[in-house]
């Protein structure tokens, strides 16, 4: 387990409210707490791919309700 700030680039394929397929790339940045770390070493499995699941909900949540223009 690391303490130092860590990067997650994530690559997600979703399409918009004007039916458009757009691939969104969200850069995570995150590091585990100190005084929480035997927490999120004992507690948490594969804490990327947890991340990673997180990440495709919410953009695949958010972007569909979305024009393409508004997207970006």
């Amino acid at each position: 387990l690391s303490l130092r700030v860590q990067q997650l680039d994530i690559h997600c394929e979703t399409k918009t409210k004007d039916n458009v397929f757009v691939t969104v790339i969200a850069s995570v940045q995150y590091r585990a707490v100190p005084t929480k770390a035997k927490d999120a070493y004992y507690q948490l499995t594969n804490p990327q791919e947890q991340i990673r699941a997180y990440v495709y909900d919410v953009v695949r949540s958010s972007v569909p309700r979305l024009n393409l223009d508004d997207v970006f």
